[in-house]
């Protein structure tokens, strides 16, 4: 499941915290973030500590997932099936 998936965060039109991929038909991923992540109007502080900044690049360890119950939730509330599992720790 390890992969890397780098982009810009922010806020799509639904709302949802997404990566925004370089290629242009390339669609948002939707990261499920792990448990103790905190997420305020401007970032994202992984369990590792590591802040995300909305806005900025980000590279992201983890891997996509087919699951259904992420698929089903990213779907409906965010208008994606591109779901990405985040590692609990990321390297700085």
């Amino acid at each position: 499941m390890e992969a890397l998936v780098s982009g810009v965060l922010k806020s799509s039109e639904s709302g949802c915290l997404v990566v925004s991929l370089e290629a242009e038909d390339a669609p948002d991923v939707v990261p499920v973030w792990p448990k103790g992540t905190k997420i305020t109007n401007d970032s994202v502080t992984l369990p590792d500590g590591v802040v995300l900044k909305l806005g900025e690049n980000v590279s992201l360890g983890g891997g996509f997932t087919t699951k259904g119950e992420y698929l089903s939730q990213a779907k409906k509330k965010c208008q994606s099936e591109s779901v990405y599992l985040v590692c609990e720790k990321q390297s700085q």
